[in-house]
């Protein structure tokens, strides 16, 4: 996708702005702006913005003021963890601010993926109300425990700032 807007959603379930199944996505430029994810139960609804299921890439997209009542207040992702390098989340001079998550991941929650890189982006303003990572929670959850699967998570040349948390780091 190049240049999309998606704006002011509500989902009962995952990916409140969009939910991909697709594998390797990539996403160029474009606002994910006000959507929310209420799920079913408490503690579900994850992925405010996007839920994605499959390996995403973002490059200068904005997600700003998004809600999941679940993890992953801008994004969730969840790696594939199939053959590495699997790679759950890659994002490259995007901004993540002032999402919220009720539980962990306020601007980004990801899980497996061989790696998760963050390279030039602005993680601000983001707030997970009940759990850990209030800007970015990297859970290193892997289906596979071959040690070739491990999760890891790189942050370059980017501002993470004014995140909060409720335990953790924010």
């Amino acid at each position: 996708w190049t240049n999309l807007t998606v704006k002011q959603n509500l989902a009962y379930a995952d990916g409140g702005g969009v939910d991909l199944e697709i594998p390797n996505f990539t996403w160029t430029g474009g606002t994910v702006l006000g959507n929310r994810a209420l799920g079913q139960n408490v503690g579900s609804g994850d992925g405010g913005g996007i839920y994605s299921g499959a390996d995403v890439q973002l490059s200068g997209v904005t997600l700003t003021n998004n809600l999941a009542y679940g993890n992953g207040g801008a994004v969730f992702a969840l790696g594939t963890g199939v053959t590495p390098p699997s790679q759950a989340m890659a994002a490259t001079n995007s901004t993540f601010a002032n999402n919220e998550a009720a539980i962990s991941g306020g601007g980004v929650y990801v899980v497996g993926g061989a790696s998760n890189n963050f390279l030039a982006d602005t993680i601000s303003g983001n707030m997970a109300e009940t759990g850990n990572g209030g800007g970015l929670y990297n859970s290193g959850g892997q289906a596979n425990p071959d040690p070739a699967f491990a999760s890891t998570l790189s942050v370059e040349n980017s501002t993470v700032t004014a995140n909060s948390a409720a335990s953790g780091v924010g």
